[in-house]
């Protein structure tokens, strides 16, 4: 699951068409955007490509299948939230990956899916609307409240932002896997775990915490390898990922100056507005409430879904 960012990021952006041809000779652009509307393009290709269910678990198909396991469940993780998770008995998901939503009742508590039974159902019925039925099954669980998150397994290029590089893509095949489990590390690491949350008390209680344990950025700067503030950054960037639906990216194409460069950041396509989380961390020197009301702006912008500047701390 660690490769799947790479994975479903090529694959949207090589495998599945840019667009189709009609029975009446039009043609239109192939929904692709990750989003639950795009279910029924991504079931139609699928029923196009793979004649039955056996044909795809033929080994010459198992990496298209395990990519169309991989489309779908990123679109139940961002409309439902919850999680990826693999059971080594294969009670649950066959022996595959599967997905574990949020439901009223908590995170990842929701009805496993199994994504891959998902595609076999598909495949057999051959009607087009087996995964967008089960996704309306599963939000329908909700009620009038809805989904209380939005979640994701990738930080795709697909919904926005320029093209990867290779050298981007190299770091971020590091970098990515080390990201929730890197939090939880820092977090479980904090005199009080549970007080710790993803929001802008998250980010006013680490700002504080920041300056009492620095006097200048110059002193947060030599500890920069360290253990804390690497916690630190990517507490920092997943609560800001996680409010704007946003996607990691790694700078490699900006001039020197520019705060991206060399740097991880999130890229919120919907607002085109970047977020470096070091910017964060160091603004905390300026102001202790700077990264909160970082946050702020950024939720207002993703609310109103207006435009942003190209790159900032926020």
């Amino acid at each position: 699951m660690a490769s799947m960012p790479l994975r479903l990021s090529t694959f949207i952006e090589s495998d599945l068409p840019e667009s189709v041809s009609l029975d009446n000779d039009e043609t239109r652009e192939f929904r692709k955007d990750l989003s639950p509307a795009s279910l029924p393009w991504i079931e139609a290709f699928a029923t196009s490509a793979l004649a039955s269910p056996a044909v795809a678990v033929a080994p010459e198909n198992q990496k298209f299948t395990e990519n169309l396991m991989r489309y779908g469940g990123e679109v139940f993780l961002r409309g439902l939230g919850g999680a990826w998770d693999y059971d080594e008995s294969g009670e649950v998901g066959e022996g595959f990956p599967f997905i574990r939503p949020d439901s009223p009742e908590g995170e990842c508590e929701g009805e496993p899916i199994s994504m891959i039974g998902l595609v076999m159902t598909a495949l057999q019925a051959r009607n087009g609307q087996v995964f967008v039925s089960r996704y309306a099954q599963e939000l329908e669980k909700f009620g009038e409240d809805g989904p209380r998150r939005s979640s994701s397994a990738v930080d795709d290029t697909a919904a926005g932002g320029a093209p990867m590089e290779d050298e981007e893509r190299e770091f971020l095949s590091t970098f990515l896997p080390t990201v929730e489990s890197g939090v939880a590390a820092w977090i479980q690491d904090q005199a009080a775990p549970n007080e710790w949350s993803y929001d802008r008390e998250g980010l006013l209680k680490l700002s504080k915490q920041l300056v009492a344990r620095y006097s200048t950025v110059n002193e947060m700067l030599a500890d920069r390898s360290d253990f804390y503030i690497q916690g630190a950054l990517r507490f920092a960037g997943e609560t800001f990922r996680r409010t704007g639906k946003g996607t990691w990216r790694y700078g490699t194409r900006f001039d020197n100056d520019d705060p991206r460069q060399k740097q991880p950041y999130l890229h919120f396509s919907q607002i085109e507005v970047d977020v470096v989380p070091w910017a964060i961390l160091t603004s905390a020197f300026k102001d202790t409430q700077a990264p909160a009301e970082a946050l702020d702006a950024l939720r207002a912008q993703v609310g109103s879904n207006g435009g942003g500047a190209d790159s900032a701390g926020a």
